[in-house]
């Protein structure tokens, strides 16, 4: 089984999502495995446009996509 792991670190928002985008994209074409595991451990700020290239791995490869790591709670409004 090969699974390829993308690790994006720090937040997830209009200016980085589209490098997202980039690295899932690349994977997905470089490796056509058995899966893709986005580890999200290490990103403390998502927004919609953060997560446009987390749904669009998910809509191509549905139940090889593994989202991992997005498990903590919102953070307070400063």
């Amino acid at each position: 089984m090969q699974v390829v792991r993308v690790v994006p670190r720090d937040d997830l928002d209009l200016s980085t999502g589209p490098q997202l985008d980039s690295r899932l994209n690349r994977a997905m074409t470089l490796h056509d495995g058995d899966g893709l595991v986005l580890d999200l451990s290490d990103v403390p700020f998502m927004d919609c446009a953060g997560l446009v290239p987390v749904l669009r791995a998910r809509n191509a490869l549905g139940d090889r996509f593994w989202p991992v790591g997005a498990d903590r709670r919102p953070r307070p409004a400063a």
